[in-house]
């Protein structure tokens, strides 16, 4: 009976073949795993770069609503300069009056005043207005900066600086000003805001996220604090610029101002959007681990629902191609397709069984009737030899001798009838002997019967009249009258490939067999399938060949002698097969 827990099983199943099925499909599934896998890795990532987009494009959005705030902011002291440099009467004033009169510091003073009332009215630090003849500065800050260092400054500016149509970017007492000069012809007026004034027009600007900043180009201008410089991509993914702040990362999204050197920079804290990306690759490890698992339950169920229901059939299809006709899978499979298959191949082996053993008592059964017909035919030969010998003796008036012989006889007859397939080699030599001296009495003092057998051989296995036939023959064509025939059986066992077998030489001192008769006894298969006279060689040939389906005949004639015959089988304690 097939058992799971088999040794032999276990190290078959230990083996794995590429070509097998269960190694196909643990591969075909480990590759759909990984498959999902990598689909679901590649999904996050690009949910996590589309969110990027999404915040860069939103950023950018807020960063154009401001950029709009802010060039309206500078655009409105812009215009002021223009029309305060066309209708204002004091600055006309200035042109005529003379330096450093009282005039002249009137005008200068209401100059002033009027920067100072308009201000408040634009998102501007203050005003100024330089006379380049007289080295004059009217300045209004509505800040706290300190004056004397903004006059030098904006001085500094009127004497080396050429105006322009744009503001531009100086740096004043530590902090960033966007400058805007008009170029009157001997008079410089003009407008300052400083950059986080301006940023402070926006709402909501600095929050604990997200930071704003002016940058120009690289630097990111940051007061009072040093200026940051924009650092490379740190990360593959990165697509965006980002700023090192205080060792807090930040993505950059900037956007250019109008009539400006400055870019409007929003800053957003890495962290911000970086701990999404991180919760995608835990939703990615959780969902690969999840693919694993079911990757584990499919391969254990493809086990157990197909893998192991084949395997028990191929280990079974071996043990029946080996002739294990007992082997029988159980039927504990758990598909229907696998539960018939199981059952149609116990089926079959199981009628497979029932024709082995019916073919083989058969086969049994032939072999005893083929037996009992040998012996039959052997029976009839030598009693007609008897009877005919007894005849003679009484027609001769020799009834001691025809008494004898009729008791030998019986002897002879009881053994013949009583035995079964199989005798001893003693009991066949005393059968030997028996005849002989029965042949004596026919050919008084032609007959010498010289036997060679070793004690530890007497109980080997022969079949009944194995050597009696040939002795027999050799009687019947070999005696001469007043002539001794001597009659050798030598009895000897030899080992062969690992195996004892007996070897008994069967030969007499008589002529020997013609050079016919030779030919055809040397092809011993073509002489006991063809019909011929002689029975008795075929009987002993086809008798022992039924217990030893290996012996083997040898004829041929003794140099200086007669008939030899050889025959060697496998030497077996004898046992009992009833005819």
């Amino acid at each position: 009976m097939y058992r799971r827990g088999d040794v032999s099983l276990k190290k078959r199943f230990s083996k794995i073949s590429i070509h097998s099925l269960g190694f196909r499909i643990f591969v075909l599934l480990a590759v759909m795993i990984v498959f999902f896998c990598a689909l679901v890795v590649y999904n996050n990532t690009a949910a996590f770069g589309l969110m990027l987009e999404r915040i860069h494009e939103n950023s950018e959005n807020t960063l154009v609503l401001y950029q709009k705030s802010l060039d309206e902011n500078l655009s409105r002291p812009e215009t002021y300069l223009y029309v305060f440099a066309l209708n204002d009467t004091d600055l006309l004033s200035l042109r005529a009056a003379e330096p450093q009169t009282t005039s002249w510091y009137t005008t200068l003073n209401r100059i002033k005043k009027s920067f100072e009332n308009a201000a408040p009215n634009y998102t501007v630090d203050g005003f100024f207005c330089y006379q380049e003849a007289t080295d004059a500065l009217v300045l209004y800050d509505q800040t706290s900066n300190p004056p004397p260092l903004l006059w030098n400054y904006i001085r500094g500016i009127a004497n080396t600086e050429a105006p322009s149509s744009v503001w531009n970017l100086n740096e004043i007492n530590g902090k960033y000003y966007l400058v805007r000069i008009l170029n009157l012809n001997g008079y410089l007026l003009g407008a300052y805001i400083s950059t986080d004034t301006l940023l402070g027009t926006l709402v909501d600007t600095k929050t604990q996220d997200s930071l704003l900043y002016f940058s120009d180009g690289s630097l990111l201008l940051r007061t009072p604090s040093n200026d940051v410089r924009l650092e490379a991509p740190r990360l593959k993914w990165r697509r965006y610029p980002s700023y090192e702040i205080d060792g807090t990362s930040w993505m950059a999204v900037s956007h250019e101002l109008k009539e400006t050197p400055l870019s409007l920079t929003l800053l957003l804290k890495d962290s911000e959007y970086t701990k999404y990306q991180t919760n995608f690759y835990i939703i990615a490890f959780i969902v690969s681990l999840g693919l694993f698992v079911v990757w584990l339950l499919l391969s254990a169920s493809l086990y157990r629902w197909v893998l192991h229901p084949v395997h028990m059939l191929t280990h079974a299809l071996e043990q029946l191609r080996g002739g294990d006709l007992k082997v029988r899978i159980p039927d504990d499979a758990m598909l229907d397709e696998f539960r018939e298959m199981t059952t149609a191949f116990n089926d079959m082996v199981e009628e497979i069984d029932d024709l082995k053993i019916e073919n083989y008592e058969k086969q049994l059964s032939r072999q005893k009737l083929e037996a009992l017909y040998l012996k039959q035919q052997i029976t009839p030969h030598f009693m007609i030899n008897c009877l005919n010998t007894i005849y003679q003796l009484t027609e001769n008036n020799h009834a001691d001798l025809a008494r004898q012989m009729l008791q030998n006889l019986s002897v002879h007859l009881r053994y013949t009838l009583s035995s079964g397939q199989t005798v001893s080699l003693l009991e066949e030599l005393k059968l030997v002997k028996n005849y002989v001296e029965l042949s004596s009495i026919r050919y008084p003092g032609s007959l010498r019967l010289l036997p060679s057998c070793e004690e530890s051989l007497h109980n080997a296995t022969v079949v009944p009249l194995m050597l009696l036939n040939f002795v027999e023959n050799t009687v019947k064509y070999e005696v001469v009258m007043g002539k001794v025939l001597d009659i050798h059986i030598d009895v000897t066992a030899r080992e062969k490939n690992q195996c004892t077998r007996l070897h008994i030489c069967i030969w007499d001192t008589g002529r020997g067999f013609s050079e016919d008769m030779l030919a055809v006894l040397q092809n011993l298969d073509t002489y006991v399938n063809s019909e011929q006279e002689h029975i008795g060689i075929t009987n002993v040939v086809l008798r022992l060949r039924q217990i030893f389906p290996d012996a083997a005949f040898t004829f041929c004639n003794r140099s200086g002698a007669g008939a030899q015959i050889t025959i060697d089988f496998p030497y077996v304690p004898f046992f009992r097969i009833d005819g």
